[in-house]
């Protein structure tokens, strides 16, 4: 015996067959946890869901709420779209007004 061992006494000792891991099909899974990379899923029923990002084409409820981070993008999205399009109106007249000075 090893001089740094201590002597281990084990009591109910209970052997069981190993699991053969099949899938289930038709089943359940039930616990506190589950770690995994990837679910594919048809449909999820769920009373709340958390995470950092959530990615999504569309996102579709009775129920939205913002916080001001969401509105403020919305907001700078819309004031560059108008800069846009007042710069394509400043284009526009501007070659209207070139155009009527080539003609003179």
């Amino acid at each position: 015996m090893n001089e740094n061992t201590n002597p281990v006494t084990i009591s109910n000792l209970k052997i069981t067959k190993k699991k053969d891991a099949e899938l289930l099909v038709d089943g359940s899974i039930q616990g506190k946890h589950l770690g995994v990379s990837t679910i594919e899923v048809a449909n999820i029923k769920f009373g709340a869901i958390k995470g950092t990002h959530i990615q999504a084409e569309a996102i579709e409820g009775t129920h939205l709420k913002v916080d001001d981070g969401m509105i403020n993008k919305l907001m700078a999205n819309e004031g560059f779209i108008d800069n846009l399009f007042s710069k394509n109106a400043f284009i526009n007249n501007l070659k209207k007004l070139l155009k009527s000075i080539q003609r003179d």
